[in-house]
Order: structure tokens, then C-alpha cells, then sequence
């Protein structure tokens, strides 16, 4: 899978997570390596940077994850 379609499998799957909002995180992949960015809410402050992290996991290709999110609030 090239980087664009991993990208976009990507948010996909951080828009089907119900703790964060997709919209306020930014997802960067090159060569296969993720890098996450943005903020999730204070309510959802573990799970969100956790399951992010997780959701980019889950797609094939990816070779890591970089998870860069900050707790908002």
C-alpha cells in the first residue's frame, strides 16, 4: 500500500473511535512510518492517545508509529 492510500486508511480508522475526534489529529505517513499529531480532549486524555496509536497499529504496512498527540484541557 503506498503512503497516500495508508494515510487514508488511517483516518478512517481514527474516525470509526468513538473516545477521540478524528478532526483534531493529524496523521503523516512516509515510507511506512506514521507520525500522529494534534491534541485529544482531557476527558479522553489515555484513551485516546492509546487507541491512536493502536488504530494506526492495526493497518497494514504500517512499519511504526510515532504518536505525538497532546492531552487538551
Amino acid at each position: 500500500m503506498n503512503d497516500l492510500a495508508l494515510r487514508q486508511s488511517i483516518i478512517d480508522e481514527l474516525g470509526c473511535e468513538p473516545s477521540v475526534d478524528a478532526a483534531n489529529i493529524g496523521v503523516a505517513v512516509e515510507e511506512g512510518v506514521v507520525t500522529l499529531s494534534g491534541d485529544v480532549g482531557w476527558r479522553h486524555r489515555l484513551a485516546g492517545t492509546q487507541c491512536c496509536g493502536a488504530a494506526a497499529w492495526s493497518i497494514p504496512g504500517v512499519v511504526s508509529v510515532t504518536n505525538n498527540l497532546a492531552v487538551n484541557g
